[in-house]
């Protein structure tokens, strides 16, 4: 049974690889295709990635939905057992190999990595658990500052220790040829975001600035959708937002937050977190 879920999820590992690469090159191709298209592509790595089963279509966008066999490996269905990769080439490299292999070295070989694969999984839920524990361990002797905020001179950063409901928006940003007034630069950063007639973010207050990067509060304005009615008719609503970009990498980021039960203080700290980095 164990054989059986670990093939299971290297097909599921396999097919979500190839569609991640497929979505990489896509991504390279069409550069300039609007953010919310990729975001569809992506969601199909994910339902590949969490989907126990796959849908076959002459338009599928992989070769093969499922490349290892995951039937128990007998004496009598040896040839039967073999990988279909959907790429001639190598089933037809690899498979000979198998048939030349006997049923029990390949059933051993697959019982040693499925005992390999659940070790590792079994050590991860692990390490994060410790982890959990030492990080609630560290906020023993935690002072409480006001509301939900709490000081510790073990925590070297600000984090969040729970829930907070927020949508966040990652996007770039093009440098004007003429000179504008740092004081009124976020207008040219964030104009998507602020010449909305149904959705606009205002009040802007910097509460930390540097050479290259700027983070600051806002106000989200916005009109809530009601079926029935005309966009006219939508009541108003408000809630609190953050706002930062960085001029050297040429990217901002907006955090609408949709639990308005935070305090100022509490935003303030969770704006005053936020850093961008390069990845390695």
């Amino acid at each position: 049974m164990l054989q059986i879920l670990f093939l299971k999820i290297v097909n599921m590992s396999l097919t979500s690889a190839l569609i991640i690469l497929l979505i990489l090159i896509v991504r390279i191709l069409f550069q300039k295709v609007p953010k919310k298209y990729i975001y569809l592509f992506w969601s199909v790595a994910l339902f590949r990635l969490l989907c126990p089963f796959s849908l076959e279509s002459i338009w599928s966008m992989i070769p093969s939905a499922e490349i290892l066999p995951t039937d128990l490996l007998t004496s009598t269905n040896r040839y039967d057992w073999s990988i279909h990769t959907g790429i001639m080439e190598i089933d037809q490299t690899v498979n000979p190999v198998l048939y030349d292999t006997s049923p029990s070295a390949l059933v051993s070989n697959f019982t040693v990595l499925s005992w390999i694969w659940l070790a590792g999984m079994v050590g991860m839920l692990c390490y994060s658990l410790i982890a959990l524990i030492r990080l609630r361990h560290t906020l023993i002797g935690a002072v409480r500052l006001r509301d939900q905020i709490y000081l510790s001179d073990y925590v070297g950063s600000p984090f969040v220790d729970g829930e907070v409901q927020a949508i966040v928006c990652y996007n770039t940003f093009e440098l004007y040829d003429e000179e504008i007034p740092p004081e009124e630069f976020y207008k040219t950063v964030y104009a998507p975001l602020r010449l909305g007639s149904l959705y606009r973010w205002d009040d802007y207050a910097t509460i930390n600035s540097s050479q290259n990067t700027e983070t600051a509060l806002a106000t989200v304005y916005y009109k809530e959708e009601v079926q029935g009615q005309s966009a006219a008719q939508w009541p108003d609503r408000t809630v609190p937002g953050i706002l930062f970009y960085d001029k050297e990498r040429l990217v901002y980021l907006a955090l609408q937050f949709t639990d308005v039960s935070l305090s100022t203080q509490q935003i303030r700290t969770i704006a005053q977190s936020i850093r961008i980095s390069d990845t390695k």
